[in-house]
């Protein structure tokens, strides 16, 4: 009984595995069969999955194959259909077919009566479940009248093969799309036999052929346009033709042209060139083209040739190509410089050609010039002769290297060290090495040349010789990445006070730099300095987690304060975010660092708050000072005190420079003596007074607004006090004018008798 309980089991799962509907199990009488656990299991597990997997087919069907077989009679068109259909999706699928203008005669599908019903605008056939079909069709199309040709809207097979047969013999047949048409005459009628490539049409048409004619040979007719593109510099004149053909009658195998014999030819090419010869006379070269087969129509023809000039500064006589075998000669001619050379025309020797303006050049020779074209002539005969007078001008030296822009991120820590990464987008055509000077007391900790590993070398002066690539592209040359980082140490942040972060120094101009400067958090940064813009405005960070060197912030970034209103503006700055958003890690520590070993990568983590700055057209390292910027601190527990302690200093300042001032306006008043002194001193007290309160300020990282303030309060006040004082109390209390007795009536003391 176990025995045949496990040939059930196995027959069940072997069958089920398989894919196989088992309606019944054999029976095995005196069998034993033996399986171990683990291939049980694996059939077990293996019949779970296939139970599990859902196939879906990639189409619902597919017609490998088509054949058509019809017959043209009077003005009907009679034919027959077969399909090789396959269906690979389970349950009912609907396969359109025909037009519904087209009627149907006894449509099968495997010998029996075909499910076909109308859906939309088409004959549709109705299929159930997978399985490979063959449909059988007749159809019937009537022709308009005096109409040779029809139109058959077909179902897309990958196959199909097209039987027509046409009443007539002398019959030209067009079958569209079809390829490998064949036509033999069968008795009276003309069969033609075709394989159709995958369409949803197809449209015949016939006509009663032509007789065949004997072709004249005709004498061949040439008509030639010459386009030639002058590039003139280092010594050499070198040119590209383009002389294009118009064979007006006949064809022709062979194309000739002459250039004068100091011509070197370089090329000749044209897509119907089998080969080209050049054969030296007296004094020209004659230059033949052999075509593949006699061409006629428009045939195009280009070379390439040089000329050399006796020096780099010289009178040169261009060279005249010259078409030979042609009826009518025209051209056009354009003249570059492909160096530094001053190319004019000598006008006296200009014949049978004439200047024309630059504009009037075909199109065709202006996309071959690669440098903006100086000169440019036609000519409607050959020979012609143009000289032109080229002075060689003395080269001046050239940046070789330069960024295009650097980009830079910051971080300071409370201890007031700060590591810095930068990328420069350098854009280099010969430059060897990209001189690079840190600031004092830094260390390279890692650079990287294109996204790879660089190795930096000491040059002079403690230079940092970074290895360079070339830039591809020739005159539009890419750019490439160099990324450094550094670590400066310094001491420890105290409660106020300020602190640079300085920027490297290259040996090429940088267009533009940008800096994105973390701060260290739990500090009021009052104001910047430095040769760096400040702009973008600022992000905070989240100060509710706290952390070390180590640790990454969230960052809440805000957007700009203010926008700039510029395209540029706004790019450069998603620019400079994106840099930003890709170091979002926290750095590596090293416990040391070695010599002659590839860098490993280090990223900067964003901690704190956010400044950003930018600095444009930076010139080499020698011609001005280190990039830079000064951020003035005050730690935000005892800023109160020491604003505080600012104001009360700027209102006992402003008070002795107001009793000073007072007492100034009591002296002109009385028109005291002595006067310009005490003028003298009144200014130089307030003066003095004013740079030790702004030096304060700076030093204690407090706002400007700390002096500012009072003094503009107490000056209000002091003249308030002067207007009540010494105008509105000097009228209240002048005293009246006396009046005048007479001494008449003054009445006299009592005169004394003499003794």
């Amino acid at each position: 009984m176990r025995a045949v309980f496990t040939v059930v089991i196995c027959v069940m799962f072997v069958s089920v595995s398989l894919g196989m509907v088992v309606d019944s199990l054999p029976t095995l009488p005196k069998t034993n069969v033996d399986i171990p656990w683990v291939e049980l299991r694996e059939l077990i597990e293996l019949s779970m999955k296939r139970d599990s997997l859902v196939f879906n087919p990639p189409v619902d069907y597919m017609i490998p194959t088509g054949e058509y077989r019809a017959e043209i009679s009077g003005n009907t068109l009679n034919g027959d259909i077969t399909f090789s259909i396959v269906v690979l999706r389970r349950g009912y699928v609907e396969v359109p077919l025909f037009d519904l203008e087209l009627p149907l005669r006894n449509p099968r599908t495997d010998g029996h009566p075909a499910p076909i019903t109308p859906r939309g605008s088409k004959h549709t056939l109705i299929l159930m479940g997978p399985g490979k079909y063959t449909f059988t069709a007749g159809f019937v199309m009537e022709l308009t009248e005096h109409v040779t040709n029809f139109r058959l809207n077909t179902p897309r097979t990958s196959s199909t093969r097209f039987n027509l047969t046409i009443p007539g013999t002398d019959i030209d047949i067009k079958l569209n799309p079809a390829s490998r048409l064949s036509k033999r005459i069968v008795g009276r009628k003309t069969v033609i036999d075709a394989y159709i490539p995958s369409t949803d049409y197809l449209f015949c048409e016939w006509m009663t052929a032509l007789p065949e004619e004997v072709a004249e040979e005709l004498e061949p007719v040439l008509y030639a346009e010459v386009r030639t593109l002058f590039s003139v510099g280092e010594g050499m004149v070198h040119g590209s033709a383009e002389i294009a053909y118009s064979v007006i009658q006949g064809k022709i195998d062979v194309l000739r042209f002459e250039v004068p014999k100091d011509v070197r030819i370089l090329d000749v090419r044209s897509g119907n060139l089998r080969d080209w010869k050049m054969e030296d006379k007296t004094d020209s070269r004659t230059v033949s083209a052999y075509l593949k087969f006699p061409s006629g129509g428009t045939l195009t023809l280009y070379c390439d040739f040089e000329s050399t000039m006796e020096a780099v500064s010289a009178t040169v006589v261009l060279p005249v190509i010259k078409c030979i075998g042609v009826e009518r000669e025209k051209g056009y001619i354009g003249v570059e410089a492909r160096t530094n050379v001053e190319i004019s025309l000598v006008e006296d020797a200009l014949d049978v050609a004439s200047r024309i303006d630059r504009s009037e050049l075909p199109q065709p020779l202006w996309s071959r010039a690669k440098h903006p074209i100086i000169l440019a002539f036609k000519y409607l005969e050959t020979p012609y002769t143009i000289t032109l007078d080229i002075e060689k001008h003395e080269d001046l030296p050239v940046k070789v290297a330069t960024a295009d822009n650097a980009s830079f991120v910051a971080l300071m820590t409370r201890d007031g060290d700060y590591i810095v990464r930068g990328t420069y987008n350098i854009r280099n055509n010969l430059k060897q090495f990209l001189s690079l000077r840190l600031p004092k007391n830094a260390e390279l900790w890692s650079l990287f040349v294109s996204g790879k590993p660089a190795k930096p070398g000491k040059g002079k002066e403690n230079r940092v010789l970074i290895p360079m690539e070339k830039s591809r592209g020739g005159e539009n040359a890419t750019t490439f990445p160099v990324e450094i980082v550094y670590f400066v140490e310094s001491k420890k942040l105290g409660a106020f006070g300020s602190r640079k972060v300085t920027l490297p120094k290259v040996d090429v101009p940088v267009s533009v730099m940008n800096l994105s400067l973390y701060l260290p958090y739990g500090y009021t940064y009052t104001g910047f300095g430095g040769n760096m813009e400040e702009g973008w405005g600022e992000v905070e960070y989240d100060k509710s987690a706290v952390g070390g060197y180590g640790a990454q912030l969230e960052a809440n970034i805000q957007m700009p304060v203010a926008a700039k209103g510029r395209a540029a503006m706004d790019e450069m700055l998603e620019a400079q975010v994106s840099y930003e958003e890709e170091m979002k890690q926290a750095v590596q520590t090293f416990t040391s660092t070695e010599k002659g070993v590839m860098p490993v990568r280090i990223t900067i983590p964003q901690v704190g708050s956010l400044h950003r700055f930018q600095k444009y057209v930076i010139p080499e390292d020698e011609k001005g000072p280190f990039p830079e910027v000064k951020a003035h601190y005050t730690k935000r527990g005892i800023k109160n005190v020491l604003t505080f302690i600012v104001v009360v200093l700027a209102i006992f300042a402003f008070w002795y420079f107001a009793k000073l001032l007072v007492e100034l306006i009591v002296r002109i008043i009385a028109k005291r003596k002595k006067i310009r002194g005490f003028v003298l001193k009144t200014i130089i007290v307030g003066f003095i007074e004013l740079m030790i309160l702004m030096w304060l300020a700076g030093s204690f990282s407090v706002s400007m607004s700390a002096i500012f303030i009072p003094w503009f309060i107490g000056a209000f006040i002091l003249i308030i006090y002067i207007i009540v004082r010494f105008v509105v109390k000097g009228l209240l209390l002048k005293p009246k004018k006396k009046e005048t007795v007479p001494a008449s009536d003054i009445p006299r003391p009592p005169q004394q008798p003499a003794e």
